[in-house]
């Protein structure tokens, strides 16, 4: 069956890849943060939600992050129709707001060179729904710095940790017990040196 899915996100560019796969077997609207303020969305006009928001795509590269209170409605709205969501980068951290979490801390990638790794150890929890979705937990690695982040401390109480990083503990990945499909990853499941399988993630998200 054919869903109509609609994306928010800082930027068309970073939608590329997940927008052309959706694409193939459902509708696809894509809408940008900032446009939310003039376009107010409908949640209930739609089947699914995905919030994406890369770093790279930010408008002031500094230690504030701004998340638009258009975008929190949004998304508010979505999780009150408990309606499938996948949050991507700091699309994770708009769903753990919308929660009642803190906002992520800021902590700048390490830049890699010769004497450090290029990757970075993450460990998924056995029992999770991610780890249903993949297939398989424990330990692997991803190649994606990010300078946002949330622990313990800032994660909502209503979301699940499923992923660490093993370095510092900062989440990686969480899911809600207490909503139909609800899963955030810090990570682009769906870029380069991402361990096998992530791509599942999408054939979970339709078929729920």
């Amino acid at each position: 069956m054919e869903k109509n899915i609609i994306i928010l996100s800082l930027s068309i560019n970073e939608t590329k890849i997940i927008s052309s796969k959706l694409k193939e077997v459902s509708l696809v609207s894509i809408n940008l943060w900032d446009d939310l303020v003039k376009s107010p969305i409908i949640t209930s006009n739609f089947d699914a939600l995905i919030i994406t928001g890369s770093e790279d795509f930010l408008k002031e590269n500094n230690s504030d992050l701004k998340i638009p209170t258009n975008l929190l409605t949004t998304t508010k709205s979505a999780l009150m129709n408990d309606m499938p969501i996948l949050g991507i980068n700091l699309g994770m951290h708009v769903i753990n707001l919308a929660l009642g979490g803190k906002y992520p801390k800021f902590t700048p990638p390490v830049v890699p060179n010769e004497s450090n790794q290029k990757r970075k150890d993450i460990f998924i929890s056995p029992g999770s729904k991610l780890t249903t979705i993949i297939g398989y937990a424990g330990l692997m690695r991803i190649g994606q710095p990010n300078s946002y982040g949330i622990s313990i401390t800032e994660k909502s109480d209503i979301l699940r940790a499923s992923c660490y990083s093993v370095e510092n503990g900062i989440i990686e990945a969480f899911e809600s017990d207490e909503h139909n499909w609800v899963l955030g990853t810090r990570f682009d499941p769906f870029g380069p040196h991402i361990p096998p399988n992530f791509e599942h993630i999408i054939e979970s998200f339709l078929n729920t």
